[in-house]
């Protein structure tokens, strides 16, 4: 007795279907979990390098810090010499500059001005205008050529930048920072730090 191809034929296809399917099926999983596994092994090298820079710039913002508290004075040529020393281009790529925010009431700008400019610091404009009874103004920042415009600014007048910069210690990175004009530039990691000077 013959088998009866007619009846053999649409199961044959059935079957061959079927197991098109399975593979293709099992190939999509495994290109998936392949895929997942590439991802998650990307997310975690960014994540160590991203930590490996952040503590780089940590550490150069509490040399910094450290610095400018153990100087009796700081002129604008101190913190030039003082960051070019830190070579930033090799210990801390990425850093746009390393500036000093120095907080200021209100009323006594001008005496932040004349201290300024005994310092080699002349002509700062302190902006933009406030409705706090403080400041918090940019004295020094170098690279100077890459930062023009930013000494006298005051971060401060950002209520979010001014929430996270009152916590001591802590280093925190601010939203991605807007010249006047110009596109977005990167982002400000701080280190708040509190002395009498």
């Amino acid at each position: 007795m013959r088998p009866d191809l007619k009846r053999i034929g649409p199961v044959v296809v059935a079957a061959i279907v079927a197991a098109t399917f399975a593979v293709f099926f099992y190939g999509k999983a495994l290109n998936r979990e392949t895929a997942d596994m590439a991802f998650k092994e990307l997310v975690d090298h960014s994540l160590m390098s991203f930590g490996g820079r952040t503590s780089a710039y940590q550490r150069q913002l509490n040399a910094a810090a450290a610095f400018y508290v153990a100087s009796t004075t700081v002129s604008a040529q101190d913190w030039r010499d003082f960051v070019l020393e830190l070579d930033l281009s090799n210990t801390a790529p990425g850093i746009l500059g390393v500036g000093l925010i120095l907080p200021v009431d209100v009323g006594d700008e001008g005496r932040f001005l004349r201290s300024a400019a005994q310092t080699g610091t002349r002509d700062i404009v302190i902006r933009p205008e406030t409705t706090y009874e403080d400041r918090f103004v940019v004295r020094f920042i170098e690279p100077a050529e890459i930062n023009r415009g930013v000494v006298g600014f005051d971060p401060g007048h950002d209520p979010a930048r001014r929430s996270r910069g009152r916590r001591r210690g802590s280093h925190r990175m601010s939203f991605a920072i807007h010249k006047q004009g110009h596109p977005p530039t990167g982002v400000a990691h701080a280190c708040a730090a509190y002395f009498t000077h």
